[in-house]
């Protein structure tokens, strides 16, 4: 199940890239002036697949990612090469969707699976990495095409998207009333864009 709506999502991005009008369909207008509004603040390109959030597509290959690497270690033969495809088709498309935290998250669990599974045994755990440097050089060149320039940018020099300026208020709110807060409200009427950090926004 997971792969296969993962795979429905990554065929999303990609046509999200060539065909976008056939994405857009299934997107509200309400979304797609959302995703404007997010150019403003950020220099990524968010791609949003067959759904109405791009971080919700990003979870569904990140999952992919994940139960391909785990397939790709106990697999033997044609299976272990169809994961490894599949798995590099998960990496590509999770990084066209311009979410660096799952893009972030699915890299940790790779590493993760790894020491879980080869603790121990060095033979296979060396094929693994080696299998992990392949799919580092092909993204290497893959990447470097203009497709992908934005979000590799964004991913390689931190644009924050605005965030440090908002945490920065919530900080600022805190300390102006530690005990209390400024209300619950108040966020919401002056800032127009999520706080991405709820424990902020909490204290504030």
């Amino acid at each position: 199940f997971l792969v296969i709506f993962g795979l429905i999502q990554a065929f999303g991005i990609f046509c999200d890239v060539a065909f976008p009008s056939i994405t857009q369909a299934f997107r509200s207008v309400a979304i797609t002036e959302y995703g404007d509004y997010l150019k403003t603040y950020s220099s990524a390109v968010y791609r949003y697949g067959f759904t109405n959030q791009p971080g919700v597509a990003g979870f569904c290959i990140t999952c992919l990612c994940c139960v391909c690497a785990v397939r790709y270690i106990q697999a033997e033969g044609r299976r272990k090469t169809l994961h490894l495809i599949l798995l590099t088709i998960g990496i590509f498309s999770l990084l066209l969707t311009g979410k660096r935290a799952l893009f972030a998250e699915a890299l940790f669990a790779f590493f993760l699976i790894a020491f879980i599974y080869y603790s121990g045994t060095k033979q296979k755990g060396t094929k693994f990495f080696i299998a992990g440097f392949v799919v580092i050089a092909l993204f290497a060149i893959i990447a470097s095409q203009p497709v992908f320039a934005a979000n590799v940018d964004r991913l390689l020099n931190g644009d924050d998207a605005g965030r440090a300026e908002i945490w920065e208020y919530l900080i600022n709110n805190f300390k102006s009333s530690p005990l209390v807060g400024v209300g619950k409200d108040v966020f919401a009427s002056q800032i127009d864009m999520g706080a991405h950090n709820e424990y902020l926004k909490v204290l504030s």
